[in-house]
């Protein structure tokens, strides 16, 4: 079983708590949002970039602790538990 998905290969969710953001399967999901267009990032090898306040940056994926990393900020990923008609 990974971090993204379970063992049915359906996508886990987990929200960025205190930045808004939400991981889909293997994608950063932001919100409309003034400083970052609303859109998909592809997560490849624990890392996401996106575009912030104007500029790309890059966040990371901590898996073993649970943890979204920008810069030298540290954001807690919350499991979201779906219904499985929820898709």
């Amino acid at each position: 079983m990974s971090f993204y998905f379970d063992d049915n290969n359906a996508y886990k969710s987990y929200l960025i708590n205190g930045f808004g953001f939400e991981i889909k399967g293997e994608y950063l999901v932001s919100p409309q949002n003034p400083h970052v267009p609303s859109a998909m990032y592809k997560i490849t090898n624990d890392r996401v970039s996106f575009p912030y306040h104007f500029r790309e940056i890059e966040g990371v994926i901590d898996v073993d602790r649970k943890k979204f990393i920008l810069g030298q900020h540290e954001y807690e990923l919350i499991s979201q538990h779906k219904q499985p008609w929820q898709g």
